[in-house]
């Protein structure tokens, strides 16, 4: 795939697109976060994340961006409240698709 002839070209690298974009002093490091952040704000997984990162544990890795993941919260409470109306609904489900819904959601309980 290619490679860096030796670290300095990489940093000239880093500097040049780092100041392209807007950044005051741009280092590899910075970069590094970016790449990080950028993956998990597009929905990556991030146990590939940590693995890219080198990290030892996926928790590494989350504990240190989780300030990545804006609106994560809102949707795992949104998804919560959804399964839960569903599950109201278990023993008269309204349609079909909410009796589903519950069905995926025990599935998945039991995996």
């Amino acid at each position: 795939v290619g490679g860096w002839e030796s670290p300095r070209a990489l940093y000239g690298a880093v500097k040049h697109y780092g100041q392209r974009v807007g950044w005051e002093s741009p280092t590899a490091h910075k970069l590094r976060h970016f790449h990080a952040s950028l993956m998990l704000q597009t929905g990556q997984n991030i146990a590939v994340i940590s693995k890219r990162l080198g990290h030892a544990r996926i928790s590494i890795t989350a504990d240190i961006y989780s300030h990545a993941l804006p609106g994560y919260q809102r949707e795992a409470a949104d998804a919560f409240g959804a399964a839960m109306a569903s599950a109201d609904s278990v023993g008269n489900p309204s349609s079909k698709a909410e009796n589903q819904t519950v069905t995926d959601m025990e599935k998945t309980l039991r995996a």
